[in-house]
């Protein structure tokens, strides 16, 4: 005898079930795409020892690098000794953030970013004062991730002998003209054998940006309102062609910005003749912006401008955009609110002084 046939299930629900089912599932993949949108993030923040926030992550400059001209007590530079500040991340990509998204800054009882290290320099030891701003203070990376440090050991092991490569980052101020200031009241106190001066294309001028970013242009779907369709958008495209910024134009910058332009020149120029009295050497290392390095670069011009300027007045230069050309700037970034160089490009940068110094620091 046949089984009498399942009874079938009312049809409503099952209507509602296809239609509420995949519903759910859109609402959930919105919610995720929201959740994750990089256009939702926060700026980056300095963050004091209690983590409270203090300041954006745009005023580093002046949290850090804005002088009165007298340092705290018992530091030789402007930065307070033995005090801890953070900087924070929302949502970081990278592994050596901590769980709460932050980089430790900590100075030590000399007042620099850096490791403890004798005041009086050592017997057989070359020691390097890498001057600059936050570049070389080095934004965004844990301290055995900077490149002075990555630096310090690839110069001790190229040596065989002890080498101390000093985090003189916002030592005082974030232009040359400033950091000759310091060198010659109180770096030179560290009986240095060379320096490092690293410079920003923003040492020109003000003017040039940190970062140039090249959307691509949407007409958005649903004008915008769902974030779901809006990445499928960006993930399918073909996006419509984006307008192309011009090129930073060295020569026109310089006459708007003589200034400027002039200050750093002679700041350069003092720290080459202080290194020289004391028969050391001085190295400007040049820093790319990290924004649209892999084509359409726009900075090219003042990369000649610096060329010129330091083979003018005969100081050595090493310009790190060959290191970087070709790459994709994202995968640089310590943050996408943060396109200081992440440790990638720390290691990157060291490597490249390293190899520099083993031709031409005997």
């Amino acid at each position: 005898m046949e089984a009498p046939p399942a009874p079938r299930r009312p049809l409503a629900p099952r209507l509602a079930a296809a239609i509420l089912l995949p519903a759910a599932s859109l609402a959930a993949a919105e919610a995720t795409v929201r959740l994750v949108d990089l256009t939702t993030l926060d700026r980056a923040a300095i963050l004091d020892q209690d983590r409270r926030a203090v300041a954006d992550l745009a005023e580093i400059a002046g949290f850090f690098g804005d002088p009165d001209g007298t340092p705290p007590p018992g530091s030789m530079t402007q930065l307070p000794c033995g005090a801890v500040s953070y900087g924070w991340y929302d949502r970081p990509r990278w592994s050596y953030f901590d769980t709460l998204g932050c980089i430790e800054y900590r100075f030590n009882s000399l007042g620099f970013r850096d490791a403890e290290f004798p005041r009086e320099k050592p017997a057989g030891e070359r020691r390097v004062l890498a001057l600059g701003d936050s570049f070389t203070f080095a934004c965004g990376v844990r301290l055995e991730d900077c490149w002075v440090e990555r630096l310090e050991d690839k110069l001790a092991a190229a040596r065989g002998a002890p080498a101390q490569v000093v985090n003189a980052g916002f030592a005082h101020g974030f232009r040359p003209d400033m950091y000759a200031d310091w060198l010659e009241e109180r770096g030179v106190a560290l009986d240095p054998d060379a320096v490092i001066v690293g410079l920003c294309l923003n040492d020109i001028s003000a003017e040039v940006p940190m970062y140039l970013p090249l959307e691509p242009h949407f007409e958005p779907w649903l004008g915008g309102k769902s974030r779901l369709l809006a990445e499928l958008q960006r993930r399918l495209g073909p996006p419509l062609p984006a307008p192309a910024p011009n090129p930073i134009r060295a020569r026109r910058l310089v006459q708007q910005h003589t200034d400027e332009w002039g200050a750093t020149r002679s700041g350069l120029r003092r720290i080459r003749d202080c290194m020289a009295a004391r028969g050391g050497r001085l190295l400007v290392v040049v820093f790319p912006m990290f924004s649209q390095l892999a084509s359409g670069y726009l900075f090219g011009e003042l990369h000649e401008l610096v060329r010129d300027a330091c083979a003018e007045d005969g100081i050595d230069r090493l310009d790190l955009l060959p290191v970087f050309a070709g790459t994709d700037e994202r995968e640089l970034w310590v943050h996408p609110t943060d396109q200081h160089p992440n440790d990638v490009g720390q290691e990157r940068i060291a490597a490249a002084i390293a190899d520099w110094a083993a031709q031409n620091w005997k």
